[in-house]
């Protein structure tokens, strides 16, 4: 079943019995927030569903709650620096005792569709930005 982080923090506060307001503001005196600890939760369920099931990205994508499977991909990138599918190949690759570069290419199973690589191109430039780009 997917979860909705829609009302997530209102809904936590309340079984805190605090308001939201508090809870934020205790959240910001740890130094962190609601949205870093949803992150890190993601992170965490995303890799474990990665590496330890055969469950379709865009499956893993619902049961963290993006409406969208490309947000997600997106989000893992930023996490780990390579697409799930790739995570996934590398990890099985390295289990079994394969160096990375000699996983399954898991672009050349990927169903060629405009939306997919229009989604998978443009998520990193094809050269580095300029240093005074930073």
């Amino acid at each position: 079943m997917p979860v909705s982080f829609r009302s997530a923090p209102e809904r936590i506060a309340r079984d805190l019995r605090v308001s939201a307001r508090t809870l934020r503001r205790r959240l910001g005196a740890l130094g962190t927030s609601f949205q870093e600890l949803l992150e890190d939760v993601r992170r965490g369920r995303a890799i474990a569903y990665l590496v330890e099931s055969e469950v379709a990205v865009e499956q893993i994508s619902v049961q963290l709650g993006y409406g969208d499977p490309a947000n997600f991909r997106r989000a893992f990138r930023r996490w780990e620096g390579v697409a799930p599918s790739t995570y996934r190949a590398e990890r099985r690759a390295a289990a079994q005792g394969l160096p990375p570069e000699r996983a399954p290419d898991v672009r050349a199973k990927a169903v060629d569709s405009p939306a997919r690589k229009a989604t998978d191109d443009r998520a990193w430039p094809a050269r580095p930005l300029p240093a005074d780009a930073e």
